[in-house]
């Protein structure tokens, strides 16, 4: 099933690539960079923490989706306010607008519903997929014919917005939980002495992560940032193959 997901995602990358510029790629990407900077440095490990205790209950669930309401409403405001120091610290004024549009990806994101973590814990890896792989999907049937309209970064932008919506939708469709704004401090304390040195393990991750990026947009600019990003993603095609193997491990 992630294989299926990949040939999706490699499908989509060569019929963009060749619609769009390296430029288009590197506008998004300098959104990329920002939003896993603010993602890696603001990490809970929430999800983790929950898969790995043998019980959980509503307080947890619900605990969890209020910090990541909150955790997205506060993202979502760095995004909006960083992106015109961001722009001005990368030299790509055309960015700004698609920085803050994509925005909404990580107010998105802190709406999932945390019933999906079920997914994980019981092994369910075809409603994960179903999940995971219905984003992927809307991206490519979004982004490709926006690219033959527009042909240009807007493409790229609509496809990712696209794709959290729907996998927003499905996280309630596909689980019957319905979560509430209820935060309990006990329980709060308890998830974040598990998830806090994944936090610390997400700083250092980005660094290793996208530093070579910041680097090559800083010095280069965003036209050779958008062809580093697409051999980039060429290059981690077999990774993307290997990668249900440590999702499958973790819970297991």
């Amino acid at each position: 099933l992630q294989g299926l997901s990949t040939v999706v995602l490699l499908i989509q990358t060569v019929i963009l690539a060749r619609l769009l510029t390296p430029e288009h790629f590197g506008i998004v990407g300098i959104f990329l960079i920002f939003s896993a900077a603010l993602e890696s440095f603001t990490k809970t490990g929430f999800g983790k923490a929950l898969v790995q205790r043998k019980h959980i209950d509503a307080n947890f669930l619900d605990t969890v989706w209020s910090v990541s309401i909150v955790r997205g409403i506060i993202l979502f405001t760095l995004v909006f306010i960083g992106s015109s120091i961001v722009v001005e610290f990368f030299n790509t004024p055309k960015a700004l607008p698609v920085i803050r549009v994509l925005g909404f990806n990580v107010l998105l994101q802190g709406f999932y519903n945390p019933g999906t973590i079920y997914f994980s814990r019981d092994l369910d890896f075809f409603k994960q997929f179903l999940w995971k792989g219905s984003g992927v999907l809307a991206n490519c049937l979004i982004s490709i014919p926006l690219a033959f309209i527009l042909r240009n970064e807007w493409a790229i932008v609509w496809g990712m917005l696209a794709s959290n919506i729907v996998v927003t939708t499905l996280s309630f469709s596909l689980h019957s939980y319905r979560p509430r704004l209820k935060f309990k401090f006990e329980v709060f304390k308890e998830l974040f002495d598990y998830g806090k040195w994944l936090l610390l393990s997400g700083v250092v991750v980005f660094f290793t992560m996208q530093g070579d990026k910041i680097f090559v947009t800083k010095l280069l600019g965003d036209k050779l940032l958008g062809i580093y990003l697409l051999a980039w993603r060429f290059a981690r095609i077999p990774e993307l193959l290997a990668k249900p193997l440590p999702n499958a491990l973790f819970p297991a």
